[in-house]
Order: C-alpha cells, then structure tokens, then sequence
C-alpha cells in the first residue's frame, strides 16, 4: 500500500475513534480522498482511450486483473449504492445525472459478476471522460454527506428494511459473486462504511490501477529509442513507471500532462521540424520550450544532455547514463548538472 496513503488510512481511523477527536479524522478522510482521486484524474486526463479496456494482467488473481475504466466503476457504484440507497436513502447520483446514458454502461450493478473478457467488453463501451465525470460526482456527494457525520451516527446500523432495499434498487447482481455485497454492507455500522468503502476500498483499487497503468507504459516503451525528443533518458527517469515516453501515445511526461493538447511542446516542436530530437535544433541553447522553459529547475540539465548527444551520439549518451547512476545517487539530473548548461555539459564529459 502506499506509503502515504496508508499512513493517512491509519491515522483517520484512530482519529474517528473518538469523539474529540472525530472531526479531525474526517478532515484527514478528506484529504486521503482528494489525495486518491487525483491519481484516477492523471491516469484519465494522461493516457490514451484504448488503455481503458485493456487487460495486461488478465487472468491473474487481484484487482489489477481487471481494467482502468472497470475499476473507476466499480469503486463509484459501490460508493453511489452504499452512501445514497443504504445510508442517506435517497436518490443514487447514477440517476440524479443520467449518467447511464452518458457513460454508455450497459449495467447499473458494481460489476462484480462480470469476469474475464466481459470485462473487456464493458469497458470499451464507456465514454470514459463521462466516467469521470460521474466518479466526480459521486466523490463530491459523499464528501459532502462525510462533512455532515456527527460522531454519534457512527454506531447507526441496518436492519431488513435497508437490506431489501438495497437489493431492489438493481446495483447489485444477483450473481453470486456479487450479491454478498448486500450482506457485507448491512452488517456494518456507520462507521465501518466510513473505513469500507469510502477509504480502502478506493486504495485498494486505485494502487491496481497504478500497476495496470505501469505494465502498459513498459510494455508501449518496448522496442521504442529510449531517449525523449528533450534530451532526457526514459530509461533512466523517475518517472518511467508513470510515463510510456513522449515517443509513444503513453506520453504523460510532466510536460505533456499540463499542455492543452496533451502534447509536450518539445516533442511538438521536433516531430513539426523533422528533428529526431531537440540535439538536431539551432536554436537549443536558446529555447524556452516544455522542458526548456526558464522557469523549470531541470531546463539546463536537460539541455545539457542534450548537447551531449549533439556531440557524442545516443548510444554514447546512455552509456554515459549507466555510468552516471553507478557513481551517483540521484532521481533528477540536475541534482548533479546544476543549472549551468555548459557546466552540466563539462560534468558529463567528465564522467
């Protein structure tokens, strides 16, 4: 689990604990949520429509068996089921928006009885900007319900008349891979809904998500020039598990993800000019461009090392990397290139 989300998970249920202290666990509920969802945010806005319905570890036991789009699913319907049919008894967000219809689901179940290639199937139906939008709404809707808990809700169970009523609402299949859900969820108090589903249960999924997003990323690197059209070795990145490389539809360099068109300016630039990589421009030393804007720290050193390959050539260059992360203990390169480009070019010489 990651580190931090794990810690804050840990934190939030003791603070919920007690009454002195339950607002605070709330407010750390909400930050481990917003904290979350932002990973789903840079997956959605970051890669391209058909990693949605892929299945890398399809087969495989876990979570990450499944795909991206089924995954936002499943931990928005089951948040939409359990905060509005079972707890608040009222309108699911699912119907509040027509988002059925928009995100083009043929179900309005978890989809936990769905398995293998119907997996697959439904995901490549979904509109999956639309599925964002609905999980928005759904994360949004219980923030607002977990704002208004009152300590003295937390021991609150169900009884029959909740669990029929879930079970007539239609979210949950009466496969028996899913129609447990209703037992699970009605044997719960408040409080332990707070910890499953509107916390766990989202780690849980998301950090599956992260492992399907990272296979697919090395699998579009394989066969691909390692080395990004700035200069930079994607080999050799702190980023390589996030990004596929600005040389394919994976592209979610830092640079790519905060551009309108998704499209790292430097890379849009080269692929315009003809150039293999920014070491065949005129005009590098003076670019301003993505990774090249002033205002990032990285600008010079990634300049620098494009220079490198100006003169020496990529097969040096990332002989030169190897080296380089032998010697030294470092995530970004300009914690050893500085912010000189001529000094960062001296430093590589030199090594």
């Amino acid at each position: 689990m990651d580190k931090e989300w794990s810690e804050k998970n840990k934190v939030f249920q003791k603070l919920i604990s007690k009454e002195a202290t339950f607002k605070d666990g709330i407010k750390m509920l909400l930050e481990l949520r917003a904290s979350v969802f932002e990973q789903i945010t840079q997956i959605v806005n970051g890669y391209p429509e058909k990693a949605f319905y892929e299945m890398p570890f399809a087969g495989a036991g876990g979570y990450h068996s499944k795909t991206l789009a089924y995954s936002i699913w499943h931990i928005f319907r089951i948040e939409d089921i359990v905060c509005h049919t079972l707890i608040l008894q009222d309108k699911q967000i699912l119907e509040r928006g027509n988002w059925q219809k928009k995100t083009g689901a043929d179900i309005i179940t978890t989809g936990n009885e769905l398995a293998g290639q119907k997996i697959a199937e439904f995901s490549q139906k979904l509109d999956v900007k639309s599925l964002y939008e609905y999980a928005k709404a759904v994360m949004d809707s219980t923030n607002e319900f977990l704002q208004s808990v009152d300590y003295s809700m937390l021991k609150n169970k169900f009884i029959e008349e909740d669990r029929n009523r879930v079970a007539e609402c239609g979210g949950v299949s009466t496969d028996e891979n899913a129609v447990w859900l209703i037992d699970y969820w009605c044997g719960k108090d408040v409080k332990s809904l707070l910890k499953m589903p509107f916390s766990r249960h989202w780690i849980m999924h998301v950090e599956a998500m992260r492992r399907i997003k990272n296979e697919l990323c090395k699998r579009s690197r394989k066969g691909v020039d390692p080395i990004a059209y700035c200069g930079f070795s994607c080999n050799h990145c702190f980023l390589s598990q996030w990004c596929g490389s600005c040389r394919t539809e994976y592209n979610t360099c830092s640079f790519a993800t905060c551009s309108p068109d998704g499209i790292c300016p430097n890379t849009k630039c080269c692929k315009e000019n003809g150039f293999d990589g920014c070491w065949e421009c005129p005009e590098i030393e003076s670019c301003t461009k993505g990774f090249y804007t002033p205002e990032c720290d990285g600008a010079n050193a990634a300049k620098a090392q494009a220079l490198y390959i100006r003169k020496y050539g990529k097969k040096e260059f990332l002989k030169l990397q190897e080296r380089l992360h032998a010697k030294y203990e470092f995530s970004k390169t300009q914690e050893i290139l500085g912010q000189d480009i001529f000094e960062g070019l001296k430093i590589l010489e030199e090594n």
